[in-house]
């Protein structure tokens, strides 16, 4: 049986398992509209999965691209929890709220 790594301490652990379930969330509301084929729900439930990983590709690289970015893709978000129908929307509040806390902690902690 493989070990998985143990999340970090204190507030950097609660980081992480945020956005990890964020991300989590905007995946299953992107499966629950592809497995429902509606098709543009599903593109817009794409949108943030995307800017996500290109903020975190320039976290470092350049701050101000990657606030811009986060904050499309928590507008997105919203956007998604308040048109989608059934489980992706249900997965998109689950994400905006996991987003925002991940924001918030990360603000707190940079």
């Amino acid at each position: 049986m493989q070990d998985f790594p143990s999340l970090p301490e204190g507030p950097l652990g609660i980081l992480a398992f945020s956005a990890s379930f964020s991300l989590f969330g905007m995946s299953f509301a992107l499966a629950a509209n592809i497995i429902r084929m509606r098709w543009i729900e599903a593109i817009w439930s794409f949108v943030p999965l995307f800017l996500i990983g290109l903020a975190m590709f320039l976290g470092g690289r350049s701050p101000q691209l990657h606030s811009i970015g986060t904050l499309v893709a928590v507008a997105i978000l919203m956007r998604n929890a308040v048109m989608f129908k059934g489980l992706a929307r249900w997965a998109s509040w689950v994400a905006a709220a996991a987003c925002t806390n991940a924001i918030a902690v990360a603000l707190w902690l940079f």
